[in-house]
């Protein structure tokens, strides 16, 4: 999962994707990041670890970053989840540049606030 470290807010996300993963008996890896450089090395260092999807907790640092997100996703032929709070009114409505949505759902979905919005860059 990749979180944005300087955000309080991750946690939150963090703690529901944690929860989620260990009623499913899934393992759980977490990227923390705060800039473009480090989200590149969290998908490098991920695909390395043979992950095929990437969580990212729902953040203004990712929504703004969809374009550099699906790039990353592409080049690291790794499905992308993009988790978006509902009831966070700074980014409310559909994404600003979809770009190939895919019908998957969010481990965060079990909190009635989030809303799944997926990408997949390949």
């Amino acid at each position: 999962m990749l979180v944005n470290s300087s955000n309080p807010q991750s946690r939150l996300a963090l703690t529901d994707v944690q929860t989620a993963a260990a009623a499913m008996g899934q393992p759980l890896d977490i990227f923390a990041v705060t800039t473009n450089r480090e989200i590149s090395q969290a998908f490098a260092d991920a695909a390395r670890m043979g992950a095929d999807a990437l969580l990212i907790s729902p953040d203004p640092m990712f929504a703004s970053r969809s374009v550099q997100l699906a790039t990353l996703a592409a080049r690291h032929a790794m499905l992308v989840v993009v988790c978006q709070r509902r009831c966070d009114a700074t980014r409310a409505g559909p994404p600003r540049r979809p770009l190939r949505a895919m019908d998957v759902s969010c481990c965060a979905a079990a909190t009635a606030c989030y809303t799944p919005v997926n990408y997949m860059g390949l």
